[in-house]
């Protein structure tokens, strides 16, 4: 012989209670999709200003190479009579002001690729290479169209409204359960 017992409580709140749990769900979802979200902005963020520096290294470089050239180009002059001590000195002075620069230019770019590897979860000493550029097309774009079709969508009126419906339903909850 078998029996078979169901028991399903039955009460005049049952139906918040059930709403309650279905809003918590949605207020998480939006939160997930909000970090979501802002990881990608990070990592987009990270992403072009590794791209800037690494032109910003090569005109560094290209700087530095200029100058040590201007300072060897002043020296034979120098040598050959044709310019003051002051002027070759003067060269050889902004040839090696540039390139403590240009070394620590290249150290921050290392630490920040580092740092951006942490955040995409890869290895630190993960060997990469950046391919990208920063060139960006102009799109026109109008505040009260904007507003009209995306204003509803951003994730913190969908949070405020989502956090309405949780207190109105809790609201209504109450007043079922007494």
């Amino acid at each position: 012989s078998s029996s078979v017992d169901v028991n399903l409580p039955i009460n005049a709140g049952l139906a918040y209670s059930i709403r309650d749990i279905q809003l918590a769900y949605e207020s998480e979802l939006i939160s997930w999709e909000t970090a979501r979200r802002s990881l990608i902005g990070r990592v987009e963020a990270e992403f072009y200003y590794l791209v800037a520096s690494q032109t910003n290294i090569a005109i560094e470089g290209a700087n530095l190479e200029l100058a040590q050239k201007r300072y060897e180009q002043t020296r034979a002059n120098f040598e050959n009579g044709l310019s003051s001590e002051l002027s070759m000195l003067q060269a050889e002075v902004s040839a090696a002001n540039l390139e403590p620069a240009y070394l620590q230019t290249i150290a921050d770019y290392d630490t920040r690729v580092r740092e951006f590897l942490i955040v995409l979860g890869l290895d630190p000493e993960t060997e990469i290479q950046l391919q990208g550029d920063l060139e960006q097309s102009v799109i026109p774009l109008s505040a009260d169209t904007l507003i009209q079709n995306h204003l509803a969508n951003r994730d913190d009126i969908r949070s405020l409204k989502t956090n309405l419906e949780i207190l109105q339903n809790s609201k209504r909850l109450s007043a079922a359960s007494t």
